[in-house]
C-alpha cells in the first residue's frame, strides 16, 4: 500500500461512509485509512493512521465540522476537503472553510452519488489536495 494517498472520511451518514469508501478505495493510488462519525472518533483516527487527505462534513454531532477544520489546523495540518451540502458555490461558509484553511469544498448537493462522474471528480480532488503543504495557523 506504499505511495498509496491515504484518505480518512468523516461524516455521519453511514451511506455516504459507505459509497465514499467503496468508491475510493477502488482507485489504485488511493486507499481508506479510516471512517468516522464525529469529530472524536476522527480525531483518534487521525493520530492512528495519519491521512494524506481529510473529507470532511460539517453538520456532525457534537462539534461541527468547521471548529473541528479550526482545531486540525491549528494542531495537526492536513490538507482537508469539505464535503457538505452546506458547501454551496459562493456561499458563506464555503468562504469560511476556505478561510480556516479547507484545500477544497464540495457541495454534497451538486454531486450524484451514484453517478460514476461525480465519483471521479472526488477521486481527482483528493488527488489535487493530497498535494497541498497546509501550513498550521492560529485563528485571526
Amino acid at each position: 500500500e506504499k505511495g498509496k494517498i491515504g484518505v480518512l472520511i468523516v461524516d455521519d451518514s453511514n451511506l455516504v461512509q459507505n459509497i465514499l469508501s467503496r468508491t475510493i478505495g477502488q482507485d489504485e493510488e488511493l486507499k481508506i485509512v479510516g471512517v468516522a462519525s464525529d469529530a472524536f472518533s476522527a480525531a483518534e483516527k487521525i493520530l492512528e493512521s495519519d491521512p494524506d487527505v481529510i473529507i470532511l462534513d460539517i453538520i456532525m454531532p457534537q462539534i461541527n465540522g468547521l471548529n473541528f477544520l479550526r482545531n486540525l489546523i491549528r494542531f495537526y495540518p492536513k490538507p482537508v476537503i469539505i464535503f457538505s451540502t452546506m458547501g454551496r458555490s459562493g456561499g458563506t461558509i464555503e468562504k469560511q472553510a476556505y478561510k480556516i484553511g479547507a484545500v477544497d469544498v464540495i457541495d454534497k448537493r451538486s454531486l450524484n452519488l451514484s453517478d460514476r462522474n461525480s465519483i471521479e471528480v472526488i477521486k481527482r480532488k483528493i488527488k489535487e489536495a493530497s498535494a497541498y503543504v497546509v501550513m498550521s495557523k492560529e485563528e485571526e
